[in-house]
């Protein structure tokens, strides 16, 4: 059971933490808690401010303002190499002229440990990451991979309570990864620290992570388990960065029982959505559907079976059709401008369709209003 899943007391606490780099607020009055044991994502795009946040967490920077507490303790004036974290760079940053032995037992060598022990918590690392067996190689005879769980021993073997990975995935090729993040999974399980992970990649994020906050402009937009983001996105940066998602804009004409009915103008239609908050009447909002909660079919066929209680209703022809392997999306125009390409996603469940759909095919749409986020901004 993780830190999060037995709602473990925060390691970390940060707050109303500011970090300027000329007239650009890097880190912009952010407020935060992580909790032991989790496994904790920073996620946002490029220049967002997530790493400068990690950073500051690591003592690598400063903050203008706001304060930073790891495992109770205030870090003001707490140098780097004296906080109960470490950190794992995207450029891995293993040294080329030591073994893989040497490598990983620099960190505790550097913390103060004697060479015997940093020996033993060295290759106790290196059994972590399953590099047994590696310690006299030399790195350029290991994969990016390889290097990579280096990395992640020397940083382990200092025994930290916090680990900060930067983008540590990033270099390797798409498959690697994939495995990577099972791994790192798998480690976190085993020796029980709290990981906080900067990425730009939602699905990375998404797949390892118990809690993310989704960071754009240095700030904060929203903290919650991968499904809530999903699911439940705060507003519209939110639902656009997380996933693949169709956003209609209008005016609330009609609420009730947890409900709202909204004129959508760019596609000419009203559109209903559940789970509506607060008096929203007469007010503008977005309504946000991800695409495989969208149903396709020819006009005419039986409404499919994963739209009950449809209420919403949409024609229009096929413009863009992308082959995904376990899915297919289809671009579908109901209208002119970026409101009116609604996409919809569609298992690839049979090896061969009988009847695909094609390019300038018409269609109709349907999606229950459950399937609708009702966002104010």
């Amino acid at each position: 059971m993780t830190g999060a899943e037995a709602g473990g007391a925060p390691i970390v606490r940060v707050e109303r933490l500011r970090k300027r780099f000329g007239g650009t607020a890097a880190v912009d009055d952010v407020s935060l808690e992580i909790r032991a044991g989790e496994f904790f994502a920073l996620l946002g795009p490029s220049g967002c401010g997530k790493s400068t946040l990690l950073r500051l967490l690591a003592g690598l920077e400063h903050p203008d303002s706001g304060s930073i507490a790891i495992d109770g303790r205030d870090m003001a004036g707490v140098p780097a190499n004296r906080r109960p974290v470490n950190m794992v760079f995207q450029s891995y940053a293993v040294f080329p002229h030591m073994s893989v032995l040497d490598n990983a037992a620099y960190g505790p060598r550097v913390g103060g440990a004697g060479r015997a022990e940093a020996r033993a918590r060295a290759e106790e690392a290196l059994e972590l990451v399953n590099l047994a067996g590696y310690g006299s190689r030399s790195p350029d005879r290991l994969s990016g991979g390889e290097r990579q769980r280096v990395a992640l021993a020397r940083a382990l073997a200092r025994r930290p309570r916090v680990l900060l990975l930067d983008e540590p995935l990033s270099a390797l090729d798409a498959r690697l990864r994939e495995r990577m993040r099972l791994e790192l999974v798998r480690l976190r399980e085993t020796v029980g620290i709290t990981f906080v992970i900067v990425t730009h990649d939602q699905e990375e994020a998404l797949s390892m992570a118990d809690r993310a906050a989704v960071m754009n402009e240095g700030r904060i937009r929203q903290t919650a388990p991968p499904a809530e983001l999903y699911e439940h996105p705060a507003d519209r940066f939110v639902a656009g960065f997380i996933g693949s998602v169709n956003l209609f804009s209008g005016i609330v004409r009609a609420v009730g029982d947890g409900g709202v009915a909204v004129d959508a103008p760019a596609i000419g239609a009203r559109i209903e959505a559940a789970g509506a908050r607060g008096p929203l009447l007469g007010r503008p909002v977005w309504i946000a559907v991800r695409p495989e909660k969208i149903a396709i079919a020819r006009p005419g066929d039986a409404p499919p079976e994963r739209a009950p209680g449809r209420r919403n209703r949409l024609s229009g022809a096929v413009e863009e059709v992308s082959y995904l392997g376990g899915v297919s999306v289809y671009g579908v125009r109901v209208a002119e401008g970026a409101e009116g390409l609604v996409r919809a996603a569609r298992a690839n469940a049979e090896r061969a369709p009988s009847r695909p759909f094609a390019r300038g095919d018409r269609v109709t749409l349907h999606w229950p209003a459950e399937a609708g986020a009702v966002l104010e901004s």
